[in-house]
This record gives structure tokens, C-alpha cells and sequence, in this order.
């Protein structure tokens, strides 16, 4: 049975990254430049994961290999993203969303006042 994949509003994407994500998990400039870019590849067109290589990611944000490979660990690290499975081809990467990232949601406002 397969899941149906919806894609995410992308400015509702983008701000829940800026307002979220961002002051949350303070992520180094390279570690956000490459989650935006597998958000973008991911889940603002409908998928929860993709197939790619270390060099292909560094390729497509202009960083060492080596760079990227630590910077999708520490992502990793922080919840952002899930290495389903490593093969020959490459990783399969799971991108989550601010939302999904444990330690990450906002705190509930006082709706009292």
C-alpha cells in the first residue's frame, strides 16, 4: 500500500523553518543551506525522501564532500533529518519538517490574556 504524498505550502514551509527551526536548533550556515535545499528537492514536491549521494549533494550546494557529510550528520543529530538506508547509490534521506523535529514546535501561547 502506498502512502499518499502531499506536497507542503512552501511559504508556510519557509517561515515555520525561519521562526522554528532556525532560533531552535541553531543550525551552522552549511547545515541550513542544505536542509533548505532537501526540503525543497523533498517535500515541497510531494516527497518524504530522497536518494542522493554525499557528492551529489555537494555538488548541488557548492561544499566539499567532506563538509557535507558532517553537516547531514549533525542534522541528523538534531532530528532534521532521517538516513533511512546507505547503499552503493547513495543515502536515503527522510527530511523532516519544523513541526515534526522533537524540540523544535514553539510554545503553546496564553490564549487567557
Amino acid at each position: 500500500m502506498r502512502v499518499k504524498e502531499t506536497k507542503a505550502n512552501a511559504a508556510r514551509t519557509w517561515t515555520e523553518i525561519e521562526e522554528n527551526f532556525t532560533p531552535a536548533l541553531r543550525p551552522w550556515p552549511v547545515e541550513r543551506l542544505i536542509y533548505f535545499y532537501l526540503v525543497r528537492k523533498t517535500r515541497v514536491e510531494g516527497l518524504r525522501t530522497m536518494l542522493i549521494s554525499a557528492t551529489q549533494l555537494a555538488r548541488a550546494v557548492a561544499f566539499a564532500p567532506v563538509t557535507v557529510r558532517v553537516a547531514l550528520r549533525r542534522l541528523a543529530c538534531k532530528g532534521a533529518v532521517r538516513v533511512v538506508e546507505r547503499g552503493r547509490e547513495g543515502q536515503r534521506i527522510e527530511v523532516r519538517l519544523p513541526h515534526e523535529i522533537q524540540g523544535c514546535t514553539p510554545p503553546a501561547r496564553d490564549t487567557r490574556e
